[in-house]
């Protein structure tokens, strides 16, 4: 029952990603080159589809025969339609993305829960990032927190306060003491070397594999609502914790 509230023993960090740029990531990641000599690549030469349901599956390899792996039809679609290539892999990850997306709403208005995507820890709102975190797991919730923000003032400053464990200044130090320990151990040094970064590569250099599908006549509208819905949780989550707000 997604409008059910669940009940937690302490507060969450919940990992999500606006759906249509999830799977065009995924579907970047599937067309690596690099990819074909990861180690996980003979997985993908059988007839399976990472996460996929089983009408999925039939739905993907019914187009070969039954005699495609997943990544050699992904190619194929590819090479004749980069969208045909984007609108299979929201086939191959249409279970998963309904599963996230419930999960979103499900927890859209519970206060113990701070939502996250990967835009947040770009090494250049990492800082920004860490003291939304700390300010979310040492703020201490009043006990008439309402499932929204009840207003703001003139000046944009909600109507409500949250009491904090430790003052900002505290907060920020935390920050930044610990945006210096990733960067001392190069955790924020991925980039493009990583197998899974693929935005920087130049293949794909001023194309934007989303539009096909928010364009979609049958899958844009939902998936336009989830986008929606996951920045206006994003601006609440900046409003009340200084967490970074993207594309709102």
């Amino acid at each position: 029952n997604v409008t059910e509230r669940p009940i937690y023993k302490g507060r969450v960090l919940h990992f999500v990603r606006d759906p249509a740029a999830l799977v065009a990531s995924a579907a970047r990641f599937h067309m690596k080159r690099k990819y074909r000599w990861h180690q996980n690549f003979r997985l993908f030469q059988a007839l399976s589809c990472h996460q996929c349901s089983h009408e999925s599956w039939h739905h993907i390899f019914k187009r070969c025969g039954y005699h495609c792996s997943y990544l050699e039809l992904l190619s194929y679609t590819a090479n004749r339609s980069l969208a045909d290539a984007v609108e299979l892999e929201y086939i191959r990850a249409h279970d998963a993305l309904q599963r996230m997306v419930s999960n979103i709403v499900r927890l859209s208005n519970n206060s113990e829960v701070l939502q996250l995507i990967p835009e947040h820890f770009w090494p250049e709102r990492i800082g920004e990032t860490l003291g939304c975190i700390f300010r979310f797991l040492l703020g201490s919730g009043n006990e008439d927190f309402g499932d929204s923000l009840r207003g703001a003032g003139a000046d944009g400053a909600p109507l409500w306060q949250r009491r904090w464990v430790v003052d900002d200044e505290q907060v920020e130090h935390l920050a930044r003491s610990m945006e210096a320990i990733l960067w001392d151990k190069q955790v924020l040094l991925g980039g493009i070397n990583d197998i899974h970064s693929t935005s920087l590569e130049k293949r794909w250099a001023g194309l934007d594999l989303r539009v096909a599908l928010l364009r979609h006549p049958t899958w844009g509208p939902p998936l336009r609502k989830a986008q929606e819905l996951l920045r206006s949780i994003l601006w609440r989550q900046k409003i009340m914790y200084g967490c970074p707000a993207m594309g709102h």
